[in-house]
């Protein structure tokens, strides 16, 4: 399975598209205008990570980890030949992670450019904290694409994958909204929420390892059924 995930990878950075979308998200965040406090720089770029940036990232890897493969039958050839596909699954989630992980990365590091550049000097903790908001934000994305799986392994349909993908983002606004007005703690427990909940954890001090351990399990549980299903799906191999 390394090699399978070593190899998806270099062939996944071979190609323009998934460059265009993180060269589009930069410039996005270039264009945004810098604030004169750092509270709010940090705020506006939360803001940019939670919707805009999720989106811009979500569909590119998507599209080159599992778009691409299942149209050129990529996918098909790695289970005839033998690859199990619980292993094909767990790769391709690992995939995504990557991916996804090494592009978040490179916009925190043009965050810490872009805020040198207007002369705001950020605190040791204010950068610590950014750092682990997109770190965090990178949990949340693995949490989605294992979800996106879901729909997409178990259906064999790339556009369905690709459009829950999408709606996964708004879920939790909706979430949120729905827990806002009628006073039901949804979006507490929805992966967005704990997220959140980790993230302020950080913030007072304290390591949320119960939090981790519940997300964790989330994705997990959502990689477990996914398995079980697609097992039992008849594909042309």
């Amino acid at each position: 399975m390394r090699q399978l995930i070593k190899g998806d990878i270099t062939r996944i950075l071979k190609k323009k598209e998934i460059y265009i979308f993180a060269f589009i998200l930069y410039i996005i965040l270039f264009a945004v205008k810098s604030k004169t406090e750092a509270e709010d720089q940090i705020e506006s770029f939360r803001s940019m990570v939670a919707i805009i940036g999720m989106l811009m990232c979500l569909v590119p890897v998507y599209l080159t980890v599992y778009g691409d493969e299942i149209r050129t039958g990529s996918m098909q050839t790695v289970i005839g030949r033998g690859m199990s596909r619980r292993k094909v699954i767990i790769s391709k989630l690992i995939d995504c992670a990557i991916l996804f992980t090494m592009m978040f990365m490179m916009f925190l590091l043009l965050f810490f450019v872009k805020n040198a550049i207007a002369g705001l000097t950020l605190t040791p903790t204010q950068n610590f904290m950014a750092f682990v908001y997109v770190l965090l934000t990178c949990i949340r994305a693995t949490g989605y694409f294992a979800l996106t799986g879901f729909f997409l392994f178990t259906s064999w349909n790339v556009a369905i994958g690709l459009t829950s993908c999408v709606l996964l983002v708004f879920v939790s606004v909706s979430l949120a909204m729905v827990q806002t007005n009628l006073h039901i703690p949804v979006h507490d427990y929805w992966l967005d929420g704990l997220v959140n909940a980790s993230y302020n954890s950080v913030q007072t001090g304290d390591f949320p390892w119960k939090i981790i351990l519940m997300i964790a399990i989330y994705i997990v549980g959502v990689v477990i059924v996914t398995v079980k299903i697609f097992d039992r799906k008849e594909l042309d191999l």
